[in-house]
């Protein structure tokens, strides 16, 4: 029989925020904020329209919803996606056993 290892890592393992870097962090708070402002506006596209809308009042309303989902990314860290983008991309470009690996596969088809 083979003998296979096989090592599961934790996917939700919280990764240590202060190996984050900034632009990680902004990134994933301006993904998520657009992502709450896309299912704010389709929650209330989705309501029952009773009023005229005209350009002045859409224009109030996406500033109203813009910082509404501003406000949900910032507080408590978000609802979550946040640090999903951030797992996942310290996960997939982080690592430095990864790094190393891949280094040294560029390496020997170069010599």
């Amino acid at each position: 029989m083979n003998d296979l290892k096989v090592t599961i890592k934790n996917p939700h393992q919280k990764i240590d925020q202060k190996k984050v870097p900034d632009y990680v962090k902004t990134f994933a708070k301006n993904m998520e904020r657009q992502f709450l402002d896309y299912m704010i506006d389709k929650m209330d596209s989705a309501g029952v329209a009773t009023e005229q809308s005209n350009a002045a009042k859409s224009y109030y309303k996406s500033l109203l919803r813009s910082e509404r989902a501003d406000l949900m990314s910032k507080v408590r860290n978000g609802i979550g996606i946040q640090d999903m983008i951030i797992n996942d991309f310290m996960k997939k470009y982080h690592q430095p056993e990864l790094a190393i690996k891949n280094y040294q596969q560029k390496g020997e088809g170069n010599e």
